[in-house]
């Protein structure tokens, strides 16, 4: 093991490798520099705990900030004498990052008159019963544990190695590897004995070997815990989405979506609730990641409402707990101001994008500048079918995977990969000058060729990458 030491800080360089989950003292190298990722231990912020993150990511980063799909905050642009600084800079902020096995819970966990059960005090079990145990659990690092108490914004559609699933109010469905659908069943548990019951699936993992994953588990070895009749029993329920303006107060209430102009809010706003009624407000980071000075800002300006805490979600987001419904109106009309989204029909979802130029010494191209381009020339392409990559070079770093189209930076252009990833040999190359009459023909190829029922990655898979590429190459 190679340790090197900055600024008094022990990090541990055998980490820094893709494959690994960087952590606020033990960063991973991207094209962008050095990136930390961590999670407060309960998932909450405080609006000034918030803000000295962003400040922190200005100073001490390339002044990007993320929350990932799993609900952990990311800094981006380290350098190997700025991590320190960061820590210090979380540390004095009253943030105590978790640590040990990470065990997830939904974003409004003891707040959700939804849920069923609270799942907090069983994910802090597992989580003590873990760290104390002999000898020490040697997991892999990205293994991931849910206790899920039900409620609107659960946690069905998020893979977890081992998951628990509350199927009343009295006991939990434990599952291996996978999301609420696709994991297997081990048994039904009584909620007193849920934390044991997830240690000893712990210890089976541990056993095959410090790679294994949930899916490695053989069900038939966990002798007295595994229950074959488990597998007939399903508690997939709806995905609710966590944006826009939500009551807490009656079940599953969402108010329309709105875009209040400043000062004026829609008819009722100030009244019509009863004291005890909370709303939410739900925001998603545009493209997955925030400009650190735009958040600043944008907390800045909410700062003169009540608002009990800030919650990291899954899917890139953040909740706004404790407000009453004037307010959540006006805080959502404050960050769409700054450029949050705050609908779940933004069709801008469906693009994946790096840093780029803006906080990239490898990218070739703005990300975000393109990315505003393709959604004004190209909606078509954005049905919620496709997959959209804006690589800055072909390293891929925001979305290793294949996608349905990724652009990719070059020093002359770009490269359009179909059905690939950012690595993948282009199917075209475009020049710069060229990008906006490409994505128009592009549009206009989908449109032209799609068949009745067809959405546009049916399309663009049926079409293929050479008569995509024909249909772009320009005279």
């Amino acid at each position: 093991m190679t340790v090197q030491a900055i600024a008094g800080l022990q990090i541990d360089r055998t980490d820094l490798r893709r494959g690994a989950c960087p952590t606020l003292g033990r960063p991973m190298p991207t094209g962008d520099g050095l990136l930390a990722r961590f999670r407060p231990e309960d998932c909450r912020l405080t609006l000034a705990q918030l803000r000295s993150v962003a400040q922190a990511a200005e100073a001490h980063g390339n002044g990007i900030i993320e929350v990932t799909a799993r609900g952990s905050l990311q800094i981006r642009g380290l350098k190997p004498d700025t991590v320190a600084p960061l820590e210090q800079a979380v540390f004095e902020a009253a943030i105590t990052p978790a640590t040990g096995v990470m065990v997830e819970v939904p974003p409004l966990s003891g707040i959700d008159p939804g849920e069923l059960i609270d799942a907090r005090p069983i994910a802090e079990e597992v989580r003590r019963l873990a760290a104390a145990h002999e000898p020490f659990l040697v997991l892999a690092p990205k293994l991931a544990i849910i206790v899920d108490g039900g409620g609107r914004f659960h946690l069905d559609a998020v893979t977890a190695d081992i998951r628990l699933t509350a199927i009343d109010e009295a006991r939990f469905l434990l599952a291996v590897g996978g999301t609420s659908r696709s994991a297997r069943n081990v048994a039904v548990i009584e909620r007193e004995k849920a934390a044991s019951a997830m240690l000893r699936v712990l210890e089976a993992i541990a056993a095959i070997g410090p790679t294994a994953r949930g899916r490695d588990v053989d069900l038939a070895a966990l002798d007295g815990l595994y229950d074959p009749a488990a597998s007939d029993i399903a508690t997939e329920s709806d995905v609710q989405s966590f944006l826009g303006v939500q009551s807490l107060g009656l079940p599953y209430s969402v108010l329309p979506d709105i875009s209040p102009l400043e000062g004026e809010l829609p008819g009722g706003a100030e009244g019509g609730e009863t004291p005890a009624e909370t709303y939410t407000l739900g925001i998603a980071l545009p493209y997955r990641q925030a400009r650190a000075t735009e958040l600043v800002i944008f907390l800045d300006e909410i700062e003169i409402i009540g608002l009990s805490d800030i919650r990291l979600s899954p899917g890139h987001g953040l909740i706004l707990t404790g407000l009453h419904r004037a307010e959540a109106l006006r805080a959502e009309g404050a960050a769409r101001r700054h450029g949050f989204w705050t609908s779940a029909r933004q069709p801008r979802a469906n693009i994946s994008l790096c840093a780029g130029t803006s906080g990239c010494a490898s990218a070739h191209f703005d990300t975000r500048a393109v990315a505003e381009e393709v959604a004004r020339r190209a909606p078509a392409l954005l049905d919620g079918s496709v997959a959209l990559h804006l690589s800055g070079c072909p390293k891929g770093c925001a979305h290793p995977a294949p996608a349905a189209l990724t652009i990719t930076g070059t020093p002359s252009g770009y490269g359009l990969v179909v059905n690939g990833a950012a690595s993948d040999a282009p199917a075209v190359y475009i020049a710069a000058k060229d990008l906006g009459i490409a994505l128009d023909r592009l549009a206009s190829r989908v449109a032209g060729a799609k068949e009745a029922g067809e959405t546009a990655r049916d399309c663009l898979a049926r079409l293929g990458p050479a008569a995509i590429a024909a249909a772009l190459t320009l005279a």
